[in-house]
């Protein structure tokens, strides 16, 4: 299941990649990738320059760590796909207690981002790193809080429970609030503009990963986007998988372009802002919501 997993991630981060130096060139009004058949082979030649190019190392590094907390990061990711199988009905299936285990895996995904910018030791990537506990850390618990209001309204476990709640009950419509925070949640987790406060690059040439290159920035460059695709695939399935698998990867990628156009038109949030954002608004919201919830199932 782990090597079947991985085959359909790295190719789906190939073609994740084509598809937002497509839309970004759109938005730039500038040609986009052109290279043999629109631009198809443009990722597989990315991808060898940078396993070609010449790894270097920072005198305070540590240079074992340092290889080991990039292969953490991608490993983290695949475990995410390990949790999920499609069956000859082409139905999502996954695995018991699943919902928490993506919560537990999350969680572990900010150690890999400790070890990264630790292992360099470095101004730029230490700070990097503090930004993104303090993120992460609080938007955890706004997105442990969400999926307590979906187990206690649903009184489910498993993310297959969507496929067949959407059935009767189409939870795009009926629950968009969910979806609107859901996508929030997206954004500030994988560091998605305008919450990239752990690696912008006005303020910290490129956050933790300033002294990564060559097949460590690769392995930091697909983790990154496993994380981003992951994600939105839960989403697809959470709220429209009333309709099929095509229809699933069809909304997939509208959720990417969301995502695209928050980064083409959005300014960068402060991070004082986005803390306030969580204490303040978001976190109550939560808590009101698990209020009403509990009041309308004891009435």
């Amino acid at each position: 299941n782990f090597l079947l997993a991985c085959v359909p991630l790295l190719v789906g981060i190939a073609f994740l990649t084509l598809m937002e130096r497509y839309l970004l060139a759109l938005f730039h009004f500038r040609v986009g990738p052109d290279l043999w058949l629109f631009g198809l082979i443009q990722p597989i030649l990315d991808g060898v320059k940078l396993f070609l190019k010449t790894v270097l190392y920072t005198f305070r590094a540590h240079v074992v760590l340092q290889v080991a907390s990039s292969f953490f990061l991608l490993f983290t990711c695949f475990i995410f796909f390990v949790f999920f199988s499609f069956d000859m009905f082409c139905r999502f299936m996954a695995a018991d207690m699943s919902i928490l285990l993506v919560m537990v895996v999350s969680v572990f995904s900010l150690y890999c981002y400790i070890m990264i910018a630790w292992t360099v030791d470095t101004r730029y990537s230490v700070i990097g790193c503090m930004r993104y506990m303090l993120v992460f850390l609080s938007y955890e618990v706004c997105a442990g809080l969400f999926f307590i209001v979906l187990i206690v309204w649903f009184s489910m476990f498993n993310f297959s429970s969507f496929v067949f709640f959407n059935v009767y009950y189409c939870l795009f419509f009926n629950g968009l609030v969910f979806f609107y925070l859901f996508m929030a949640f997206i954004m500030i987790e994988t560091g998605r503009v305008p919450f990239d406060l752990s690696e912008c690059e006005s303020e910290l040439v490129a956050g933790f990963m300033t002294e990564y290159s060559s097949v460590l920035f690769a392995l930091l460059f697909l983790g990154e986007y496993s994380f981003v695709l992951v994600l939105v695939c839960l989403c697809a399935i959470m709220f429209f998988s009333t309709y099929g698998v095509g229809f699933i990867v069809v909304v997939l990628a509208c959720l990417y372009c969301v995502i695209l156009f928050g980064r083409c038109w959005l300014p960068r949030v402060r991070i004082d802002y986005a803390i306030v954002l969580h204490w303040v608004v978001l976190i109550w919201v939560l808590f009101s919501m698990l209020y009403l919830v509990i009041l309308l199932m004891l009435v």
